[in-house]
């Protein structure tokens, strides 16, 4: 990020350009920085605010499905969350990828696709766009764009039509990173240059399901391409296609572990935040901050679950389909790249507000039915 804000283009630690990581992040931090200088506690105060945005979004699209309380506990939910909170005092893409994958998601349903004008999917895609220049695992998820647009647009040419100016907000942002990335390298490179490493990452003979990369030479194949991005993400893609190729039940039985992995736990915010922290924490306070915060993801996820089957089973609460089929695509977008890539799940940050929009559900149902008990009680007094 300062080397950015100084003029020296988008480097590595060595000092040579890169395109290993998405720049979404370290861009957003070098505008920050030319703005007001390269000042740590800034970053962080940009962390809280940007958490914060969020947390108003998940309110609105918890609102928009079923309701001012659904709305409320939505974001409430998401406020207490410890890893949305821990997450804030790390230097990491997370809290500005979710921001915008959320505020991307809420500008495509926010009025229904039958009654969006140019600008609706524009301004969606062009979210989208920057959120893909932070976290390169959202580039294929305008594939849903058209099944949505023709699902509840019901027209189809109005949905290539949607779809297309979609894409094209995305493409307007994400292009100028793909043209830099051919001048330098001289390869067609959309975001960045770790896609094929992750993939090999996750499906090799001793793949974990989560990050695998063995520090003795010998062991890792891609060791003799590491002076070379384009080089080594070429290679790691190969071995990672002949792999699945020639072991499909172990690709099939590392699927279901890195389904597994993808909803363990919420712990890698306390990794990342605790750790390092200055004066150390006693290890027995990280033990139970960290329990405590596995114990509220683990609710917060049945109660999801849960909502899910209210809104199935009692359609009634669901004021806006649309935004309940794009939250569920969302998140089957994501469990479904991360069967394939590592899971870990700080992976799975992005998508937590989907879940707490879920899981708002339920008190929010709960709350409905008993104005409408109240409500009708009064009546039968006042008729009686």
């Amino acid at each position: 990020a300062v080397a950015l804000m100084e003029g020296k283009g988008y480097t590595a630690v060595n000092g040579k350009p890169t395109a290993y990581w998405p720049i979404g992040y370290p861009l957003f931090l070098a505008g920050l920085y030319k703005l007001f200088g390269p000042h740590f506690y800034l970053a962080k105060a940009a962390n809280v605010m940007m958490g914060t945005l969020t947390v108003g979004l998940t309110y609105l699209l918890g609102h928009r499905l079923a309701g001012f309380w659904t709305g409320l506990f939505a974001g409430l939910a998401l406020a207490f969350l410890p890893s949305q909170i821990e997450w804030t005092s790390v230097l990491c893409s997370e809290i500005l990828a979710t921001l915008l994958l959320i505020a991307s998601t809420y500008v495509m349903v926010a009025r229904r696709p039958e009654r969006q004008r140019w600008f609706d999917p524009a301004v969606s895609g062009l979210l989208l766009g920057a959120a893909t220049l932070t976290r390169a695992t959202t580039l294929a998820l305008p594939a849903g764009a058209l099944v949505f647009y023709w699902l509840f647009g019901r027209k189809f040419l109005r949905a290539v039509a949607a779809t297309a100016i979609f894409v094209a907000g995305m493409i307007l942002v994400v292009a100028p990173m793909t043209i830099r990335n051919y001048m330098i390298f001289h390869a067609l490179i959309p975001v960045s240059t770790n896609g094929g490493i992750n993939l090999w990452m996750a499906n090799n003979p001793h793949a974990t399901g989560e990050y695998y990369w063995p520090e003795d030479p010998k062991q890792n194949p891609l060791a003799p391409y590491l002076g070379n991005e384009v080089a080594a993400d070429r290679e790691a893609t190969r071995l990672a296609i002949e792999f699945i190729r020639d072991h499909p039940r172990q690709f099939l039985y590392l699927l279901r572990v890195k389904f597994d992995k993808f909803y363990d736990n919420d712990t890698n915010a306390f990794v990342f935040s605790l750790t390092p922290a200055y004066p150390p924490l006693p290890g027995p306070t990280m033990v139970r901050i960290t329990d405590i915060a596995d114990r509220y993801y683990h609710i917060l996820k049945a109660v999801a679950l849960v909502g899910i089957g209210i809104c199935l089973v009692w359609p009634t609460r669901v004021r806006d389909w649309p935004t309940f089929t794009a939250l569920i695509g969302v998140i089957v977008y994501f469990t479904a790249v991360h069967s394939v890539m590592p899971a870990w799940d700080r992976y799975r940050f992005p998508i937590m507000p989907l879940f707490a929009v879920l899981a708002g559900c339920v008190p929010g149902t709960i709350i409905a039915s008993g104005q409408r008990w109240i409500g009708s009680r009064r009546f039968c007094v006042q008729g009686d």
